[in-house]
């Protein structure tokens, strides 16, 4: 199963709560849940960092499923049309280990970032 969530960071939303898509919970001027996950591209990537933007985040179901890095792939040559959608940033979310995600994202290309969530806490909440 992939998800795609969008998280409206900090007060200003990009006019996120008039806009054509849906937004799902939290939504516009809600806190986003805590996220701070080890990244492939090296150290962390910490939501509450990113005050102020529109993130993506992505949940995908790892490095078995080709079909889900070929979306990345579509996301990273596409991201001029997600900026002008009002999308800051888009980071991937799975469960597979660090170590994995770094190999893989190396092999397929992919520079959006890619987050391990093993204990799968964050993909939960």
């Amino acid at each position: 199963m992939v998800l795609l969530v969008v998280f409206l960071t900090g007060s200003q939303h990009n006019g996120a709560a008039g806009s054509s898509y849906q937004v799902g919970q939290p939504g516009p001027g809600a806190p986003a849940p805590d996220v701070n996950l080890a990244s492939d591209m090296g150290g962390s990537f910490n939501l509450a960092a990113q005050h102020g933007k529109t993130v993506l985040i992505y949940f995908q179901e790892g490095t078995d499923c080709e079909p889900c890095w070929t979306q990345l792939k579509a996301f990273q040559r596409d991201m001029a049309q997600f900026h002008q959608a009002g999308i800051d940033e888009i980071v991937s979310i799975t469960t597979d280990p660090l170590g994995a995600l770094v190999q893989k994202a190396s092999d397929e290309g992919v520079t959006i970032p890619v987050l391990s969530d093993p204990d799968v806490a964050v993909s939960r909440q």
